[in-house]
């Protein structure tokens, strides 16, 4: 693998470098009706669907660790996993796009933009390359069937 920094803390360090970016530029804060209600919005859904994902993973007794995929004893693609191959990684951009939203700064799209690209990257294709060997034809159909963010 080539991540060694969890996929949480790197959604907490994208979610301050949103922060930074405000306190750094908070003259470029757009309000918008419906602001206080959206972000909210945004960041519980993400959290139940990243905790929606974790019950899946501990209903199927299969590792939940990021950094070790290769632990899985199980290909998990029922529930939200019919839906999204990485609904972990999903709720975290839901959060972090509910943050953007609450602090109204739009060059904080810019760290949503790079977590979601850092994660694609150093996270979920080692992880999809790990997957691939250990469970080989069924998860190249899953593959098939169901995209890797939505």
């Amino acid at each position: 693998m080539h991540l060694r920094v969890p996929p949480p803390v790197q959604g907490i360090v994208a979610a301050a470098i949103i922060w930074g970016v405000d306190k750094q530029w908070p003259q470029l804060a757009v309000p918008f009706p419906g602001q206080r209600i959206v972000a909210p919005l945004l960041g519980a859904v993400g959290f139940a669907i990243a905790i929606n994902a974790t019950f899946s993973f501990r209903k199927a007794d299969t590792t939940i660790n990021p950094m070790k995929p290769d632990e899985a004893s199980e290909l998990v693609i029922e529930g939200l996993y019919e839906v999204t191959r990485n609904p972990m990684y999903l709720g975290l951009l839901l959060v972090l796009s509910g943050w953007c939203f609450w602090l109204g700064n739009p060059l904080g799209i810019a760290a949503v933009v790079l977590f979601v690209w850092y994660i694609t990257q150093y996270q979920i294709q080692p992880e999809e390359r790990v997957l691939r060997e250990k469970f080989g034809t069924a998860y190249d159909e899953y593959c098939q069937r169901v995209r890797r963010w939505i």
